[in-house]
């Protein structure tokens, strides 16, 4: 188990995943034609209290929210794309990019309200999910 890298090729696994990928392309084509500073962020779960254990690797604080956000603004690069989550101990996603190149610092970390998050429902997303493999 490793977490998700930014810099994979990404693989949507629906509707809402695959307009993001476009929009992300479309970023990079802007930023390739004008010189724009275009940074793209993958938000984790964030805006709602973590109601089931299979999402505590992949949240976002509010605070954390925001130090992302003041970050990116703040970014001086031609283009990225960077999760963003919490620095939680399950962490799904590899932030290092948005720490190395945007210089986020989270401060919060999931784990504290994991005894409060009920049970996993499911994966966190069909793209994890074994059994939409094809056998």
């Amino acid at each position: 188990y490793q977490p998700v890298d930014p810099r994979l090729d990404p693989r949507p696994c629906c509707p809402y995943g695959l307009g993001k990928v476009v929009l992300e392309a479309l970023g990079r084509t802007h930023a390739a034609r004008t010189g724009a500073s275009v940074t793209c962020l993958r938000l984790g779960l964030t805006g709602w209290p973590l109601t089931e254990r299979r999402y505590l690797g992949q949240w976002l604080s509010d605070g954390d929210a925001g130090r992302l956000m003041l970050a990116a603004l703040n970014a001086r690069e031609h283009y990225g794309v960077h999760f963003g989550v919490s620095a939680n101990t399950r962490n799904h996603w590899d932030i290092t990019s948005a720490r190395h190149e945007l210089g986020y610092r989270p401060e919060d970390d999931s784990e504290l309200l994991a005894d409060r998050a009920g049970p996993s429902s499911g994966p966190v997303c069909r793209l994890f999910d074994d059994s939409q493999l094809p056998e």
